[in-house]
């Protein structure tokens, strides 16, 4: 920041013999233009923000609000404009952006005013307000993104592999992969990444640099995948935590250009036949510690959500989403589902007015934690995202975070619907 020019003092003409009045009247003079340059100084330093972005004392599009954990409350008015879009073409990615052990959210957002331009963001876990934001994305659509060692990766349909710093918000390192990238995979180096390109070359990236070299280690450990998996033999669930085994269940049949067939995953490695379980139907699996987390519907029937725990190929526990009558609920299994210290938080809609509500059950004994209704006018869950202690959710042009221990409201996110 530049100081305003220095304001010229003017000496005031006093006689040897001294003139007293006319002496303190030249001080005087001089004391006021020296306080109002340190008034001006002030008054500019404090309307400077830092450089991260974002003002510290709130954020863009940032609304703060509780609810109970039974009733829903109208989250307060944004506090500083312009608000934000939350980008419904983008899963938020949930890391530790500012190193405070606390994980914040990633997610792509539009700004309402006449540019429109499109960025990604991060949020704040603890209160939602925005900690940094990218300079303004171009291409966007179809992009392979990923948070790593506290950067965003993107790779674009164009094959430009650029990365971002989230402490502030700008772009590191841009390189071209020469095709497209289908895959991000995790190196034994954690300061590499590994990426899978449709020609089935796998290229090591040095995240400080983005220098690129080709590489034999395979792509065994994705991070993410293109189209959030269209290869049909692949058939890990990628809606869990990062690291989890997980499955999507049922056996594949391919015939065209191409003709095989993939077995029952949920079968043959985790040996769970989950067409026969008691009253159940499991269409995933996730693995916790030596037992299985399974969301399905219930069966025989209305096909209504439910969630189970499988140990040693039976039923520990299994529980319906809805609070009160089973058959207020759409039909289906869950859909959007998350682990919180413990507990398997997950999300379903009525039947009646496609109302959301969140619920959560402790992962040990299926006993349900807490119920709640999302704020009146709440549409559309798109995505469901979990930390130890926050649950972030998507809906619509908004992102809601709930604290995961009571089902709380703790901000919303974005512009108002």
């Amino acid at each position: 920041m530049q100081r305003p020019p220095p304001v010229p003092l003017h000496r005031a003409s006093v006689s040897r013999k001294g003139n007293p009045a006319l002496l303190f009247a030249a001080l005087g003079a001089a004391t006021a233009v020296f306080l109002g340059i340190i008034v001006t100084v002030v008054v500019l330093t404090r309307g400077v923000a830092p450089s991260g972005g974002s003002s510290p004392s709130s954020a863009r599009g940032t609304t703060v609000g509780e609810v109970s954990a039974t009733a829903s409350v109208v989250a307060a008015e944004p506090i500083q404009a312009p608000p934000v879009e939350i980008r419904e073409d983008f899963t938020p990615l949930v890391a530790d952006v500012d190193g405070d052990g606390t994980a914040d959210v990633v997610a792509a957002i539009a700004t309402t005013d006449a540019d429109r331009s499109q960025h990604y963001a991060a949020f704040s876990g603890r209160d939602g307000h925005e900690l940094s934001r990218t300079p303004a994305v171009s291409d966007r659509n179809g992009a392979v993104t990923a948070v790593v060692a506290r950067r965003l990766i993107s790779a674009s349909r164009a094959g430009q592999l650029t990365g971002y710093g989230l402490a502030n918000g700008s772009q590191q390192w841009t390189t071209a992969l020469g095709a497209r990238a289908t895959a991000f995979c995790s190196a034994k180096n954690s300061e590499t990444l590994v990426v899978a390109t449709d020609e089935r070359r796998q290229l090591a990236i040095d995240l400080t640099t983005g220098r690129q070299s080709e590489t034999k280690d395979p792509c065994n450990v994705p991070i993410t995948r293109a189209g959030n998996n269209d290869d049909p033999r692949d058939r890990h669930d990628y809606d869990a935590p990062p690291g989890t085994e997980s499955y999507r269940c049922g056996g594949v049949t391919v015939m065209g250009s191409q003709n095989y067939t993939v077995p029952d995953q949920c079968l043959v490695r985790a040996r769970i036949d989950t067409d026969r379980l008691d009253g159940f139907i499991g269409h995933r699996l996730w693995k916790i510690e030596q037992n299985w987390l399974a969301f399905g519907i219930r069966n025989p029937g209305a096909r209504v959500p439910m969630v189970a725990l499988v140990s040693r190929g039976k039923i520990s526990w299994k529980a319906a989403l809805p609070l009160d009558n089973p058959l207020e609920a759409q039909e289906g299994s869950p859909r959007f589902a998350g682990l919180a210290t413990n507990l398997i938080v997950l999300a379903y809609a009525s039947e009646k007015d496609r109302r959301p509500f969140v619920t959560a059950f402790a992962v040990a004994d299926g006993t349900r934690r807490w119920h709640v209704a999302l704020p009146e006018g709440t549409k559309n869950i798109s995505s469901l995202a979990t930390s130890a202690n926050r649950v972030f959710i998507r809906a619509e042009k908004q992102l809601l975070l709930l604290d995961a221990s009571n089902g709380q409201l703790v901000a919303l996110v974005g512009r108002e619907r």
